[in-house]
């Protein structure tokens, strides 16, 4: 090539490749030259002059006119097109590929050079004018073509190699060529779908066909590359669009042929694929997993747009899995997912149940490698339900579950779901397996978290319900003597659902095992030990109950204790009182006379004493007020009682706590048959109060009694008073409880919200935290600045307590007749002293 006269370095550059190329495209030139001279020749040249056109064009971007025919983005174009006639027209049976590695190791490094800068030019100049864009647009093809040629000529190339003679730089060759493709199809992750998928074709094609070789030689360096592959996989289910359902169908189809090839490359590799790679694998099949059919129909996606992705995904996702599943590192991976910082945990959980079919279709010893103490996927079930609280509660979420062949599948919701596939591998538990598993329910039985906990005690039943009556007779024993230890936790979440638990299985004994467990109390026995199961005793079993722990000698003694506590007031007094009370409670049937004036006696004595207490004293009270609730039942027409008992509650509302409130709610469900016209006032008051509390469950439960009162209540006047008084209140209550009576759900309410917020609230407020004595009184300091903090807050609501006194000031009025002449005085002093600083 002649030398050309000083000038512009760029107009010398370009006018050698003019010589080079019409040197290239010369049929003489490869009849006197050979390929490889030519292939050196070619490259040797090029190479150098875009490295140093790339250099330039990175220092000073901003000032390249791209108008300019010779700007350095052509000249790219134009060193690219040189490579692409030679590899086109290179006599490819006479060359061998020793012959060429340092072709390919330069070859790659200006692909993937030139590929990379492209990317980082449009993203950093998206502002430029459009010729910049056609040039990167011309030298993204130029790019392309290169590769499709060079891939051609090794096709030809390794049709003549044999890897007999110097293999092991035959094989390095090899490695080098596989290597930088996976690179390339990376970079191309975000670009061109067909091109992506094209080099993946390729990297798969030579790896499948050379595995044996490449085990040998080097297996990390292509298992290393299936990381690449997953998140090319997942970059591209990102451009799935429900709005451009056209524009979707490429990424579609690209993602099936991909998770085929990812798919064809973990079975010849099995066995050989680490655990990091095994990581984005498992990250790559969760997101699949955010593309079935059930969750599509959550996000809305049209019918047939879905139908289009169930024919590509639905038969892709269960045989990747059964590959992937051969591997060791899968296990590891499955687990470990859950510490990863962004999780899916729809996702994560569809695949767990995937993998729980799948292990519970496999012999016993498998199944044991996946339910030992370090890694089990019981747990793993366990853990992760409870981050589903919402898509439970929402209930959306539906799963195909099968059947036997004859009966097929159905969908059921993804606890129900769970709990299937945990009874798959709880069926095939062997005895000698049996104790870990039951420290495993225990364990989530008694965690505090609600749908974990739900979860264990449905476990539990089911295995009581198919095991032998000697099972679950033993294990309902088992069960009574962890609730006794924790009698002191009884209102508890935890130990509310295990009282449930005891309770349904209770209903699984049989009639010997019940009656041996009657008699096997004692008369003077804690009545936590019996309390789980009055409820779901026939009534011959009550009855037998009643005769073992003799309540007709508690009724004879009832008033004797009540005096006892009265002249000799003591913690021993007050538990046995309670411990009657409990008794007496256990017979289900309305008072006579005698005994509702000895309640009557109680329950004010109670009253009067309630408002002059606070801390452990009032605790205690409000539990023995509980106590005498519950087992209050008036008869019909016993108007005088049930007016005494409605009237002492509206005075002590006020300053109960929520869970006395409570208390309250649960009497006006058990006696709303029983209210008549001299209550209606009353009634209607109460209710409205419960309905405005401030917390949520003594809310809800309100609206639960309204139901019971629609239902069996047959006084009219009552439920045109308590209809009145809502309609007459707040705006929003009033149309909260016509929608809750009609059964629908307001359209303001925003469901993932409140379920949000409902979530947050069981998190914080549901555990079981110990404290040892010395630690109280270092807590009061916190608390007291905590407290201090707070005080701002606390006179916003000056305003609702002044209102709320009112209306329990107007209540007072109409029963001051009624009223101690102690407490008037006192009510009197408070009133005048308010007035006193007002003015």
């Amino acid at each position: 090539m002649s030398q050309k006269s000083p000038r512009n370095q760029l107009e010398c550059i370009e006018d050698t490749l003019d010589e080079l190329h019409d040197f290239l495209t010369n049929n003489n030139s490869f009849q006197n030259i050979g390929s490889e001279n030519i292939l050196h020749i070619a490259l040797s040249y090029g190479e150098k002059k875009l490295y140093e056109i790339i250099k330039a064009i990175n220092e000073d971007l901003e000032n390249v006119d791209f108008e300019d025919d010779r700007n350095p983005c052509n000249i790219l174009v134009k060193i690219l097109k040189c490579w692409n006639i030679c590899l086109d027209r290179i006599k490819l049976e006479e060359i061998r590929i020793i012959e060429i590695r340092y072709f390919v190791e330069s070859f790659f490094d200006v692909i993937i050079a030139t590929l990379s800068n492209c990317k980082a030019w449009a993203k950093n100049n998206q502002d430029r004018s459009s010729v910049l864009s056609s040039y990167l647009t011309s030298l993204f093809c130029q790019c392309t073509d290169a590769l499709n040629l060079f891939y051609d000529f090794l096709d030809s190339v390794y049709s003549n190699t044999s890897f007999d003679e110097e293999e092991e730089k035959e094989m390095a060759i090899l490695l080098t060529i596989l290597d930088n493709t996976a690179r390339v199809a990376t970079l191309l992750a975000d670009t061109d779908l067909k091109t992506l998928m094209d080099a993946w074709k390729r990297f798969g094609k030579l790896t499948s066909k050379y595995f044996n070789e490449l085990k040998n030689c080097s297996p990390d360096t292509i298992t290393h590359h299936f990381k690449g592959l997953s998140k090319s996989i997942v970059s591209v289910l990102s451009y799935i669009n429900q709005k451009q359902a056209k524009s979707s169908e490429r990424p579609i189809i690209c993602c099936r042929i991909l998770i085929k090839i990812l798919e064809k490359l973990c079975a010849v590799f099995s066995g050989y694929i680490p655990y990091d790679v095994m990581n984005e694998i498992i990250v790559m099949i969760i997101n699949v997993y955010m593309y079935t059919e059930q969750i599509l129909n959550i996000k809305g996606y049209s019918a047939e747009f879905i139908k289009f992705i169930r024919s590509n995904f639905e038969f892709i996702i269960e045989p990747f899995i059964d590959v992937v599943f051969q591997n060791d590192s899968f296990k590891s991976a499955l687990f470990n997912y859950e510490k990863n910082t962004d999780k899916n945990i729809i996702g994560y959980h569809l695949l767990l149940l995937a993998v729980v079919k799948k292990i519970s279709s496999l012999p016993y010893a498998n199944q044991r490698e996946w339910c030992n103490k370090e890694q089990c996927i019981i747990d793993a079930c366990f853990q992760n339900i409870d981050k589903l609280t919402t898509d439970i509660c929402m209930g959306e979420l539906q799963i195909q579950v099968s059947q036997d062949v004859a009966q097929g599948s159905y969908t059921a919701n993804i606890y129900e779901a769970t709990f299937l596939g945990i009874c798959a591998l709880v069926c095939q538990t062997k005895n000698s397996d049996f104790s870990q598993l039951t420290i495993l329910l225990l364990r989530y039985l008694l965690s505090g978290n609600f749908f974990s906990s739900l979860l264990s005690s449905d476990v539990w039943c089911f295995i009581c319900r198919l095991g032998s009556p000697e099972v679950c007779y033993n294990h309902f024993k088992y069960l009574i003597q962890i609730y006794e230890m924790l009698k002191e936790r009884k209102n508890n979440l935890n130990v509310v659902i295990l009282c449930n638990l005891i309770g349904r299985l209770y209903n699984f004994l049989l009639d010997t095992d019940k009656i041996d467990y009657i008699n096997g109390l004692k008369n003077t026995c804690d009545p936590h030990s019996w309390s789980p199961i009055t409820r779901v005793m026939d009534v011959q079993e009550k009855k037998q109950l009643q005769r073992k722990l003799d309540v007709i000698s508690v009724h004879d003694r009832i008033a004797k204790d009540l005096r006892n506590l009265e002249e000799q007031p003591s913690l021993n007094s007050l538990d046995s009182l309670m411990r009657d009370l409990a008794i007496i409670e256990t017979d289900d049937v309305p008072q006579d006379e005698e005994l509702c004036d000895i309640f009557i006696k109680m329950w004010n004595k109670f009253v009067y004493i309630l408002s002059d207490c606070d801390g452990t004293v009032l605790l205690l009270l409000e539990k023995f007020g509980s106590s005498l609730l519950r087992v209050m039942q008036p008869r019909e027409k016993q108007d005088k009682y049930i007016t005494s008992i409605l009237e002492s509650m509206a005075m002590m509302y006020p300053y109960a706590s929520s869970g006395f409130r409570l208390e309250f709610c649960h009497f006006f469900t058990r006696c709303a048959a029983s209210f008549s016209e001299p209550h209606k006032t009353i009634v209607a008051d109460l209710i409205y109060r419960m309905l405005s509390d401030e917390d949520s469950s003594v809310q809800q439960q309100s609206f639960m009694v309204i139901h019971e009162l629609t239902l069996v209540c047959q006084s009219m006047d009552v439920l045109s008073s308590v209809a009145l008084a809502v309609k007459n209140g707040r705006a929003d209550l009033s149309m909260a409880l016509s929608e809750y009576i009609a059964g629908n759900v307001p359209k303001n309410l925003d469901m993932d919200d409140f379920f949000l917020n409902l979530c947050a609230y069981w998190a914080e407020n549901s555990k079981h935290v110990c404290r040892k004595r010395s630690q109280t009184n270092r807590e009061k300091i916190p608390k007291l600045s905590e407290s201090m903090a707070s005080s701002s807050n606390q006179l916003e609501h000056v305003e609702k307590q002044a209102d709320r006194v009112c209306v329990d000031m107007e209540l007072m009025l109409r029963f001051k007749e009624n009223m101690k002449k102690d407490t008037r005085d006192r009510l009197r002093q408070l009133c005048l002293k308010f007035l006193d600083q007002c003015d």
